[in-house]
């Protein structure tokens, strides 16, 4: 039905205008009392500049996005990485947009955030697939649960960042049909593929699928 189609497309065209312009509220959690009132989030994502791109400079640069439902409805904000600051999402928008300046190491601009975001508590979501070429104790075999580590050095407690940080590591396709089924524990302290229907023994497993 084109028509239909079309009424489809301008109604999402809408609705990624809004979102663009940080007009649409988070919607608030319903999992009861056990989630602090005070909880931000915040969501991490690593954007690859080309000379086709509006920048006409190839680099990578970090996006980082912070909600906190209790400041009022459509509060998104962005990191300004060049003054180390938190700014209105539709602002971000416009810096993306420029020259990027200078190489900014990655893993010590996520330790900057990360401790700028310690005040209260704070759930934080990172895609796999994206970050792990610039911050590479995201690979399977490097993962741990309730740490987080940076270059060379041992993984750290989450705590260190704040005693109520807690993180999501999603993964998703990403252009290689990657699958949760990648991530798979042989017993042995090693990860892997899985073969068939698996699931953990242990009863505080931290890995979960969806087909969302």
């Amino acid at each position: 039905d084109p028509a239909g189609d079309l009424e489809h497309r301008a109604r999402w065209i809408w609705l990624d205008a809004f979102r663009q312009l940080g007009a649409i509220s988070p919607p608030a959690h319903r999992v009861g009392v056990g989630i602090p009132g005070d909880l931000q989030y915040a969501a991490l994502w690593l954007v690859r500049h080309t000379r086709k791109g509006p920048t006409r400079r190839p680099v990578r640069r970090l996006v980082a996005v912070r909600v906190r439902p209790d400041a009022g409805p459509g509060v998104i904000e962005g990191w300004d990485s060049e003054r180390a600051e938190w700014v209105p999402y539709p602002k971000l928008l416009l810096l993306l947009s420029r020259a990027a300046g200078p190489t900014v190491e990655i893993e010590r601009e996520i330790r900057t955030l990360l401790f700028q975001l310690r005040d209260r508590p704070t759930l934080l979501m990172a895609d796999a697939g994206n970050l792990r070429q610039c911050w590479p104790k995201l690979r399977n075999g490097s993962l741990a649960r309730d740490t987080v580590g940076f270059e060379a050095d041992p993984g750290q407690r989450l705590a260190a960042y704040g005693n109520d940080l807690r993180m999501v590591l999603v993964r998703d396709a990403n252009g290689r049909e990657e699958v949760p089924e990648w991530y798979a524990h042989d017993h042995r302290g090693k990860v892997g593929f899985a073969e068939g229907v698996w699931g953990t023994m242990d009863d505080e497993s931290r890995v979960f699928a969806s087909t969302a």
